[in-house]
């Protein structure tokens, strides 16, 4: 079997659940593990970095034969949960392809930097430079892993190997946490016309919400869309893709009209954005107008 393949089942096999996603999960430790006796039966010098308690980033190094410029290749170790799958960690190869919680994201790539760096080893080396093998820890939530590689560990270029069809992707497409609040005025539910109610006033960024997803390039074009001016700093990609996340209001049962709504949304833009102070402020003064 490819040494890549072998190497990738393997690491299927092992639970490696990120725990701040899924309370009392395994954690990357065991996976980490397996990934550092392979990389020493390689010939590379590894070095372990603990993140937090128990969560280790795995650290290969292949020297060259004189000094030169470096480059890291970069993947992370922990996976997302394994609700509703059958066998999560029993790797299978059906039709070309390898099925198993963390086949794509991204043991994948990790099995394939490893395996790199066994085939430069076993040719010879590298005459010049060094190749640093960073597998790290926690990339599914906080990415505490990666805060901690690049205290220790630098190099000239990197790649991470995260999927990406197979084709270069020389940026990343960026994120951001919006919440949105919505303030109105608490009035009892027999005298609605003394209050103003929070709920109705986020339903209308919940309605252009729904007609500009996938339509709309940019945070600015959506809030111009709700009928907001803003002043952001924008660079246009694809479609931005919001995910609605929860809502809040006063609790049923209580009859008084809302007077505070809440939103958190997670927005994925395909490109880097900035939304300036003075955008956030013509937002509020719209809605407290």
């Amino acid at each position: 079997m490819d040494r890549a393949l072998q190497l990738l089942k393997e690491l299927i096999g092992v639970d490696s659940i990120n725990p701040s996603l899924v309370p009392g999960a395994a954690g990357e430790a065991a996976v980490a593990r397996t990934i550092a006796e392979a990389m020493r039966g390689m010939g590379l010098k590894v070095e372990t970095q603990d993140a937090a308690p128990g969560r280790p980033n795995v650290v290969g190094t292949l020297e060259g034969r004189v000094r030169g410029r470096s480059l890291m290749f970069c993947g992370h170790i922990d996976t997302v949960g394994v609700s509703a799958m059958k066998a999560p960690f029993d790797p299978v190869e059906r039709n070309g392809k390898i099925y198993g919680r963390g086949s794509q994201d991204m043991k994948s790539g990790v099995a394939a930097m490893i395996d790199a760096a066994r085939v430069i080893s076993e040719s010879g080396g590298l005459a010049a430079g060094k190749l640093v093998i960073a597998c790290v820890v926690d990339e599914e939530h906080a990415s505490i892993g990666a805060d901690a590689l690049v205290t220790r560990w630098r190099a000239d270029a990197a790649v991470v190997t995260e999927p990406t069809d197979l084709q270069v992707a020389i940026a990343h497409k960026g994120f951001e946490w919006v919440e949105i609040e919505t303030e109105g005025r608490a009035a009892h539910g027999s005298r609605p016309r003394d209050g103003r109610d929070a709920i109705r006033l986020m339903g209308r960024v919940l309605n252009g919400l729904d007609v500009a997803e996938g339509k709309t390039k940019t945070l600015a074009q959506l809030l111009a869309k709700l009928g907001f001016g803003n002043k952001a700093l924008v660079i246009d990609g694809d479609a931005l893709n919001v995910s609605f996340a929860n809502a809040s209001g006063n609790l049923r049962g209580i009859n008084l009209m809302p007077a505070i709504g809440a939103n958190v949304y997670d927005i994925l833009n395909h490109d880097t954005l900035v939304l300036t102070r003075a955008a956030v402020e013509k937002l509020e003064a719209r809605f407290n107008g």
